[in-house]
């Protein structure tokens, strides 16, 4: 018979009887098992129908197939008689599998190593497992759990276990690849055990290295170093890696330039590190192209090259350089306020804002003076930014013709550099200005027998123009003519001379109008008044050639007995008169002032007598002109 190993104690199977033709106790009686040995035993139930004893095989103890698969039981049944007879019966009774057992595996754990480049669909291991039961409960079937297996990189014969490549390896993105591979029975209710498979990915040198520089500065991926750096100085850490193992991840770098290049590399601890080996000037040079070569030490070795860009930055080392030391431009001096003459222009080597130039205006000075005159009312302006030159004022080239401008060119870094440049502006002429007499009177003084064409007086007149504009031409103006026809000028020179024949008692003083007119018509003018110097060519003269008077011969001595006068046109002492008697002078005096004439003497015992007197009026002048009248006194009773 089969029994189930599943099946629980106490389970019963019923036998079938013995058959025994007796009758009563000569019927069969017992049930016995000999040399038991078997997790079963036997049950005798009550007498049946036919007074005889029947059995059951019942399990008395647990069954497991994969330990005992059969049993044998030999049973002996007994009759009651006597003698007592017997029969054996050998009841042979098989195991039945169940799945209770589930698959094992022969492994823990299975590590194998596999070279990265071992080519898609090669064998990495096998992996074993056994099932303890029977038939489809012991047939096990093989599985990769997914999900150590996303990548599928792997694949598992689900019948032998073979674990095959369906995906190329790399160590370097993963150098263990830990897989559960999962064992399940066929039975009814599948049986499942897992073990874990560690595959260990082996390293070949199929990996250049990578170089990898991280700069202390930099700008859109390229290094920045100062021009100012020091020898010495680190411009970047280089990182060199290899993702291979051994000696295929042992790199060593080196650093390919001329000889002139101003950068070295050298091994900083684990890394390298780029540095200044020479004097940097970014106005030289700005960049340079560093090479870096990695090479590791597989067989073959693998090589990588990398350009570093270096970028050297500026620093306010240089100066601003006007285009020219020197300036020179002109300007009309009738421009007007804010007109631009001129533009400096100044460089700097330098970039971003250490060359951002400001222009300054530092001093003014008028050609051939030392003093600064930025406070003159004169002055300039300077665009701070484009360094055009523009008048700040109205010019006056007669003020000055020539200036001279100091300006300095100013950058923006720090600290700040600059130079100066000269700029000369001169001062072009406008005719904006009038002749201008050196007197705005004049007065001259010509003695009246002056001859025709004597010099009288020499006008002089100036104009601040310059050029074509200043040179001068005198003239009279006709305003007074009578005047005009006297005196005469020389156009060139302003000596003004006598052109007719002077006469003190016909004009004592002339007024003339001089004016100056330069060739850009603009005219000046003076007065000139010219006095007529008297000299003494007139006598005295006589109001009458003959003066009468007549007196008592009784008059008391002093008595007025008349008066003469005289005038003299000439001036001054040429024309003052004095008096004296040249005869009668017995009786008779006279006031050399006034011309009273006045008896002397008593006149007592002249009657009817006539006297004759001889006067003389003189001048004062030299030489002394005279004249004479006669003064006829009748002397009565």
């Amino acid at each position: 018979m089969t029994i189930m190993e599943s099946q629980p104690l106490g389970f019963r199977i019923p036998l079938d009887p013995a058959e025994d033709p007796d009758l009563g106790t000569n019927s069969t009686q017992t049930y016995e098992i000999i040399n038991n040995d078997t997790p079963f035993g036997l049950l005798t139930e009550g007498l049946g129908f036919d007074d005889q004893y029947s059995c059951s095989l019942e399990l008395v103890g647990a069954l497991d197939r994969e330990t005992r698969d059969h049993y044998n039981v030999e049973i002996v049944a007994r009759d009651g008689g006597n003698p007592r007879r017997s029969d054996k019966m050998q009841l042979i009774i098989t195991i039945a599998d169940v799945n209770d057992n589930t698959p094992q595996f022969n492994q823990s754990i299975y590590s194998p190593s596999v070279s990265e480049d071992t080519p898609v669909g090669s064998v990495v291991c096998s992996v074993l497992a056994t099932d303890s039961d029977k038939g489809d409960n012991a047939k096990i079937t093989y599985l990769l759990e997914p999900r150590f297996n996303r990548e599928g990189l792997f694949a598992i014969d689900p019948d032998s276990g073979m674990i095959t490549l369906s995906g190329m390896l790399d160590r370097e993105t993963t150098d263990t690849h830990e897989l559960v591979v999962r064992a399940t029975d066929n039975g009814e209710f599948p049986k499942r055990t897992t073990v874990r498979v560690s595959v260990t990915v082996l390293d070949v040198n199929d990996n250049t290295p990578q170089i990898s520089p991280t700069f202390l500065s930099q700008e859109d991926e390229v290094g920045v170093v100062s021009e100012a750096s020091n020898i010495g100085d680190y411009v970047a850490h280089v990182n060199v890696e290899d993702l291979d193992t051994g000696a295929n991840g042992e790199v060593t770098l080196t650093l390919h330039a001329s000889d002139h290049t101003p950068f070295q590399i050298s091994q900083v601890g684990s890394g390298y590190a780029i540095q200044v080996s020479g004097a940097l000037d970014r106005e030289s040079r700005d960049i340079w192209h560093v090479w870096l070569e990695a090479r590791d030490g597989g067989r073959p070795s693998l090589v990588a090259y990398r350009n570093v860009t270096v970028k050297v930055v500026d620093v306010n080392d240089c100066t601003p350089v006007f285009s020219q030391a020197l300036y020179r431009c002109n300007v009309s001096e009738i421009a007007e306020k804010g007109t631009d003459i001129v533009q400096v222009d100044a460089t700097d080597d330098d970039l971003g804002i250490n060359a951002e130039i400001t222009y300054r205006i530092v001093s003014i000075t008028t050609i051939g003076q030392s003093t600064n005159e930025l406070n003159d009312p004169i002055s300039f302006s300077i665009n701070s930014k484009t360094g055009v030159i523009s008048t700040g004022s109205q010019l006056d080239r007669e003020a000055r013709e020539s200036v001279k401008l100091t300006v300095e060119a100013v950058d923006s870094g720090h600290p700040r550099l600059s130079s100066r440049c000269s700029v000369i502006v001169d001062i072009i002429d406008y005719n904006d200005n009038d002749p201008r007499f050196e007197q705005r009177h004049y007065t001259a003084v010509v003695p009246e027998d002056a001859s025709i064409n004597s010099e009288v007086i020499t006008v002089r007149a100036t104009d601040a123009d310059a050029g074509g504009a200043a040179p001068l031409t005198y003239s009279i103006k006709d305003y007074y003519s009578a005047a005009r026809s006297f005196f005469s000028i020389e156009p060139s020179t302003g000596v003004i001379r006598t052109a007719f024949e002077l006469d003190y008692e016909e004009q004592r003083s002339y007024n003339l109008v001089v004016e100056a007119h330069d060739r850009g018509g603009r005219r000046g003018v003076t007065s000139v008044e010219v006095l007529v110097k008297d000299l003494n060519d007139n006598s005295p003269q006589f109001s009458q050639a003959t003066y009468r008077a007549s007196l008592l011969h009784t008059v008391l001595p002093g008595t007025i007995v008349t008066r003469v006068s005289a005038f003299d046109v000439d001036s001054g002492v040429n024309g003052v008169v004095s008096y004296s008697i040249l005869q009668g002078a017995q009786m008779f005096s006279i006031d050399p002032k006034t011309g009273f004439i006045s008896s002397t003497v008593s006149l007592r015992g002249l009657t009817n007598v006539t006297e004759r007197l001889i006067v003389q009026a003189a001048d004062g002048g030299t030489p002394q002109q005279s004249s004479v009248c006669n003064v006829l006194v009748l002397i009565g009773s």
